[in-house]
């Protein structure tokens, strides 16, 4: 069977080759030598999708979920050495379930409402997301009190006595035996189970928010096994990896997990099977939404499948209760039920034993077919284009390296205010310029700033990329240089010194405000968690030792980050080591030797080579200053990688005197290039932290306008959509044959796979 293939040729375009058999779901998959044999669950991108964590089911595009992984009827799943079972969702069904801890056939009998339950999958570079909606007409979250030692902390560490579901994850996809040999219950802290644990997922009344909204019910996800001892702590629910770094996301305002309760499931948009096949019936109960962040254990990034298990609890009535334990419950008063249909916990019978990864199916992270299509990215308010180079440039504010006269178009904004109140710019070059009338003022700096004398302030900011690194070049009209006034360590305040900064969205997905949660940090949420802002500063505690007095120093540091990892977690520093941003830097200067920013000042730029507009424009007047260059390395980010465009933004900053005219705060001047002139997002028009009101760095090969087509994929249609409107669509019969342009094709062109015929599809411009 043919796939789509995507990739990138050519000077000027991106090639989309859609193979017109598309259809089946296995031919999206990626398999793993072993892993899966109970079934596959294919987990989506989310695509365009932004997912708050708050129990509403509203924000799941539901209708775009497809196939169900349902497991052949029980026993045959149990007795089979592998199943058919393939989706991108799971449902509860007691036919093609396994029972387990004592639970009898009479579970789940109690009438139509008594339990029902769908679980969705997808995910986005940040964290696997999972969402319960679960049909149950008596929700228990009562029978976990467990404390922290502390006394006054709810552990959740006994969430498994309330109303939820467990799951399994084999991170790095590689277990085939039992994972608890050494000392059931726990798992084995030996390869290949140290990556092998289990969650426990809970409606919890323990954790019911502060001030929580009209039906919001407390729910916790707690590690109840791992083959990592570190993964769960000397203190079940209170210590441990695993919690450690929920709970810094947590403090962030970016929850975790959350729960709500409906009385009507369908009138709040829930597609359960048995509910859609049974219009005339209301059905109660709760959803509980999760997510789990990549990178930060063992094996768990979505760049590879992983070993999946799962099993329900339905909690009703209890033995204490007057009416006594409900019919059927098994151990705890607990029903309990299983998807891969095992109906043991220990090994003593691998094809039974839900402890054995062999009887665990497979999470499928596709790379492809989004929920929704995917934003097209930053660039509303201007494209900049960076130079595409193949010789590396030495970072040492010596401008001789940088080919100043391939750079010929200037990224200009309109005259102000006409960009900020546009919805887009024309903005379209290689380089950007600051100008007085067209740029932004912000806190507080007046009209009456940058006009003290020739020399008092100018700037043009030269971009290029090669294969490892982007480059920025910043040539600073200035006479009077300010680097003193950050005495910190690291560079944490480096703001308070002559220089700029500048925003990046580095997977291009943003269009909301960055900092919705928590201002001024930004959202360690979907599509926030790659976003982040730099600040660049000469910075006289960073000057090189020995170096010649025009030689000055210089830092670039990360202000604030979607990711909090990125700038650093407690005890590490902003600016210093043990933030994700500072340890690539250093680690990339250790290897090649070479600087990661450097800044130098200049009695006459002119004859120093530089070509600033207002340089060249003034030939009979010497203009002082200052250079930076910078660089920072591709790959090693979230998102930050030369194949797409990124979402940017950035502002200038001058300091001269305390009594400088026109100043803002902290006696400096500022002033932005897209021309916000605020920094919150009271108003989304003026708002520097608004991403709408950023730009876009869009690579290409050796400049101009990257041309980007995607894609969605509906029943035997595949629909093409792209954001240039002068660019043309392409079609070939085979990849390296002539290729047509398509009669009358615009954005959001259907093709028909059903036809049988191979195809393939190009933008050109």
């Amino acid at each position: 069977m043919k796939q789509k293939k995507i990739q990138s040729i050519g000077r000027s375009f991106r090639l989309a080759a859609i193979a017109t058999l598309l259809g089946a779901m296995s031919s999206l998959m990626i398999h793993s030598a072993w892993a899966g044999p109970k079934g596959k669950i294919l987990v989506r991108p989310l695509g365009g999708t932004s997912i708050k964590v708050d129990g509403d089911i509203s924000d799941w595009p539901l209708n775009k979920f497809t196939t169900i992984a349902q497991q052949p009827l029980f026993p045959e799943g149990q007795n089979s050495a592998s199943t058919t079972a393939q989706g991108d969702h799971i449902v509860f069904d007691r036919t093609r379930i396994g029972r387990f801890n004592g639970t009898t056939e009479e579970a789940w009998q109690a009438g139509p409402t008594d339990f029902g339950s769908t679980i969705y999958f997808a995910y986005d570079s940040g964290f696997l997301y999972m969402l319960a909606v679960c049909i149950d007409d008596k929700l228990r979250d009562d029978r976990d009190t467990s404390m922290c030692s502390d006394g006054t902390t709810p552990a959740g560490s006994s969430g498994f006595f309330n109303d939820g579901f467990e799951f399994f994850i084999d991170a790095k996809g590689d277990s085939t035996d039992c994972a608890s040999d050494v000392a059931f219950p726990s798992f084995d802290t030996q390869s290949p189970n140290t990556d092998d644990f289990q969650l426990t997922v809970a409606l919890n009344a323990s954790f019911l928010p502060q001030n929580a909204a009209a039906g919001e019910l407390g729910a916790h996800q707690s590690i109840e096994r791992g083959g990592n001892a570190d993964f769960v702590g000397a203190e079940k629910g209170c210590s441990g990896t695993f919690r450690d770094v929920l709970t810094v996301f947590n403090k962030l305002g970016a929850r975790d997990i959350a729960a709500r309760k409906y009385a009507d499931l369908r009138a709040a948009g829930a597609r359960n099977p048995q509910i859609l096949a049974n219009p005339g019936t209301t059905y109660p109960g709760y959803s509980i939404e999760m997510r789990i962040p990549f990178g930060h254990f063992e094996g768990f990034t979505p760049d590879h499948n992983m070993g999946f298990e799962l099993f329900w609890r339905d909690v009703d009535a209890i033995a204490a209760d007057p009416e006594g334990k409900d019919a059927g419950a098994g151990g705890g008063d607990i029903s309990w039920a299983t998807w891969a249909q095992s109906t043991d916990v220990p090994c003593s019978d691998p094809k039974t034993a839900l402890f054995h990864t062999a009887n665990w199916g497979e999470l499928v992270f596709a790379k492809d077919n989004p929920l929704t299509l995917p934003h097209s990215g930053g660039g509303p308010k201007g494209k900049i284009a960076p130079l595409k180079i193949t010789t590396p440039i030495v970072v040492d504010a010596n401008l001789s390296d940088w080919p100043l006269a391939s750079f010929t178009k200037l990224a200009r904004q309109p005259l102000f205010p006409e960009s900020q109140n546009s919805a887009s710019t024309t903005a379209e070059g290689d380089h950007i310029v600051f100008e007085r009338d067209r740029v932004g003022l912000f806190n507080g700096t007046t009209t009456k700033a940058f006009q003290d004398g020739t020399s008092d302030f100018g700037s043009s900011v030269y971009f290029a990329y090669d294969s490892k690194f982007l480059y920025l070049l910043a040539v600073q009209i200035d006479d009077v240089y300010r680097d003193e006034r950050d005495t910190t360590t690291y560079g944490s305040t480096g703001f308070f010194n002559d220089g700029f900064e500048f925003f990046i969205d580095a997977r291009g997905d943003s269009t909301d405000c960055a900092s919705g949660l928590l201002f001024p940090n930004f959202d360690s949420e979907t599509p926030n968690l790659d976003d982040f802002q730099l600040t660049v500063a000469l910075n006289s505690t960073f000057k090189p030792a020995g170096s010649a007095a025009d030689v000055y120093g210089a830092r670039q540091t990360i202000e604030r980050a979607g990711n909090p990892y990125f700038v650093g977690v407690a005890p590490a520093e902003k600016g210093g080591p043990g933030g994700l941003y500072r340890d690539a830097l250093d680690a990339g200067n250790a290897a090649d030797g070479g600087k990661d920013i450097a800044a130098k000042v200049y009695k006459d730029l002119r004859a120093a080579g530089a070509k600033s507009p207002e340089i060249i424009a003034n030939p009979g007047t010497t203009y002082t200053g200052y250079v930076v260059e910078m660089r920072i390395p591709f790959g090693k980010f979230d998102g930050f990688t030369p194949d797409h465009s990124m979402g940017f933004e950035l502002f200038w900053r001058d300091v001269d005197t305390d009594e400088d005219v026109g100043k803002g705060g902290g006696n400096i001047s500022w002033a932005t290039w897209a021309q916000s002139t605020d920094v919150p997002c009271g108003n989304d028009m003026l708002a520097l932290f608004h991403t709408k009101n950023w730009g876009s760095l869009v690579f290409g090969s050796g400049g101009g306008v990257e041309l980007k087509v995607n894609w969605q994929a509906s029943g035997s249609t595949i629909t093409l959509t792209w954001t240039d409107p002068a660019a043309v669509l392409e079609k070939a019969n085979k990849l390296n044959g002539t290729f047509a342009p398509v009669s009358g094709a615009a954005s959001g062109y259907q093709v028909n796979t059903s036809v049988g015929t191979e195809a393939y599809y190009r933008l050109k411009k």
